[in-house]
């Protein structure tokens, strides 16, 4: 789904949440956006609400196909669906789009992959020909690139920590039993973590000391 937030309105008892005053020749005014703005906390649940509502209606539509699809979803704006038989990927395709353009909500055609038996769902690789998942090998080399550079450095900041552990975790996903060898890692972030909030409960002008 192309501009996924920007396709929800707001009503407008809600606009003063996301209203801004400026100067604008000389005297005050306010502007407000209308649509469900990506910077909100909640922005991803109640997107995530109404494409879990699209992938019921589209069910229903399936419902004649429904025993050669093996899996559907929908996350935020990417949809997906696994089927028996290339015919049957094609008509949910195609019930798809029928059901987008019903709905009014538009996409991208660029980045509809057609039915195929390897394709990049969520950033893992998904094969149904053999039956296995990967990561695609750019994001392997990353990982890889940022060991090698950390491993010359005598000490690293906690943000650099964090971000190689975000790429080994990421990559864990499709390697079995890959967390455990994370774990010492993890429990290395989780103490800076908690040590940097002692310092800044400490730093506090209200915190005492016993």
């Amino acid at each position: 789904i192309a501009d996924a937030f920007m396709n929800l309105g707001l009503k407008p008892h809600n606009w003063a949440n996301v209203a801004i005053n400026i100067q604008l020749d000389g005297s005050n005014a306010d502007l407000a956006y209308c649509r469900l703005a990506f910077g909100l906390r909640s922005a991803v649940r109640i997107f995530q609400g109404v494409a879990e509502l699209i992938l019921r209606i589209l069910r229903r539509r399936c419902a004649a196909i429904a025993h050669q699809i093996r899996f559907d979803m929908s996350y935020i704006d990417d949809s997906a669906c696994v089927a028996s038989t290339f015919k049957t990927a094609s008509t949910w395709l195609r019930n798809w789009k029928t059901l987008m353009l019903d709905l009014g909500m538009p996409w991208q055609e660029s980045k509809i992959v057609p039915p195929t038996r390897l394709i990049e769902l969520l950033g893992i690789m998904v094969c149904s020909r053999t039956l296995t998942m990967y990561v695609h090998k750019s994001r392997v080399e990353k990982a890889l690139q940022l060991m090698e550079a950390f491993e010359q450095r005598p000490r690293l900041t906690l943000k650099q920590t964090q971000s190689i552990m975000g790429h080994l975790n990421f990559i864990a996903q499709v390697v079995r039993f890959a967390r455990l060898f994370l774990r010492g890692l993890a429990l290395m972030i989780k103490a800076h973590n908690a040590a940097f909030r002692m310092r800044g409960q400490l730093a506090s002008p209200n915190s005492t000391m016993a």
